[in-house]
């Protein structure tokens, strides 16, 4: 069910073999993509963050007009790949989180032992709109 995502909060994918189940061939594996794309991803962040923040150390001690400003560009590019990874990281695993939840509330829709259903019907006898409700089971 819908609960599956909360295992993709934590493991980014592994919800979605809950509520697919697990294919057999290497390349049949999306689950592992996902949870290597997303880690792969926000730890690029973080390294890329700490690099930025070393490069803007170097800036403030710089002494040369042309060393402080190659200094800045660069801790400053770092800085924006750095938010550029964490935020691609972040819809990925936003988007798996909320995909796990719609698949697994359709599952359990579809899992159901019977069916309901409202509908509204026109009797042609009585010349009246009627509104039913059905359940199959």
């Amino acid at each position: 069910g819908a609960a599956n995502a909360l295992v993709s909060v934590l493991v980014p994918g592994l919800g979605q073999v809950r509520v697919n189940g697990w294919k057999k061939g290497l390349l049949d594996r999306p689950p592992l993509y996902t949870t290597a794309a997303v880690y792969g991803l926000m730890l690029s962040g973080g390294y890329l963050k700490v690099s930025s923040n070393a490069k803007y150390e170097e800036y403030l001690a710089a002494t040369s007009q042309s060393e402080i400003d190659q200094l800045y560009e660069d801790a400053n590019s770092l800085h924006q790949a750095a938010l550029i990874c964490a935020g691609v990281g972040s819809a990925l695993w936003i988007t798996d989180i909320v995909w796990v939840a719609v698949k697994g509330a359709k599952n359990s829709m579809n899992n159901k032992s019977y069916k309901s259903r409202i509908g509204l019907n026109y009797d042609g006898q009585s010349d009246a709109l009627m509104i039913g409700y059905t359940i199959k089971f």
